[in-house]
């Protein structure tokens, strides 16, 4: 009984140990939008930003270049979308196919600049991400499922622990 307790208690911090990032799932205030698929990182030109894509992309979407820095649009069309500073600016952002994210600081130009996200700097998002790296899955969508399910299984293994150890405890009397 002890040691099923114990375990209880030690495999979720395992288990949540090296699960994948938890990102929150709620758009940032200063965005001037109420939904879309969206991720909220740290650039090294804009600092923090937004990037907003119609909502019709937050599934089988978007995953990440092989170093896990960079959002790739792994669809078939590019996507045009924004990115939101915090203070507020909206640029126009684009995510040709099979390619990162890039965002036009200006109206009259159609110059575009690629968002160099640090990497790590993820801090919202409600997209699931298409990855091999359990690292990076958005775990909000992703690995909650199956912890709960991890749970529920050790429950039931413990459970008939305990029910074995109690018949073996009161002997056979026959």
């Amino acid at each position: 009984m002890m040691f099923c307790l114990l375990l209880l208690l030690i495999l979720p911090c395992i288990i949540l140990s090296v699960s994948a990032a938890d990102y929150d799932t709620k758009l940032p205030s200063y965005v001037p939008y109420s939904g879309g698929a969206f991720f909220e990182v740290f650039d090294e030109n804009l600092g923090t930003v937004t990037c907003v894509f119609p909502i019709d992309f937050q599934n089988n979407t978007f995953g990440f270049n092989s170093a896990g820095t960079d959002v790739y649009n792994l669809t078939n069309s590019t996507l045009n979308g924004y990115v939101v500073t915090t203070n507020g600016t909206v640029y126009t952002a684009r995510a040709s196919r099979l390619s990162y994210v890039e965002y036009r600081t200006s109206a009259t130009t159609s110059y575009y600049t690629a968002l160099s996200p640090k990497k790590g700097t993820m801090k919202a998002s409600n997209i699931n991400f298409i990855t091999d790296n359990p690292d990076l899955y958005n775990d909000s969508y992703f690995n909650r499922d199956n912890f709960i399910m991890v749970l529920l299984v050790i429950l039931c293994i413990c459970e008939a622990a305990n029910v074995l150890l109690s018949l073996f405890r009161r002997g056979h009397k026959y």
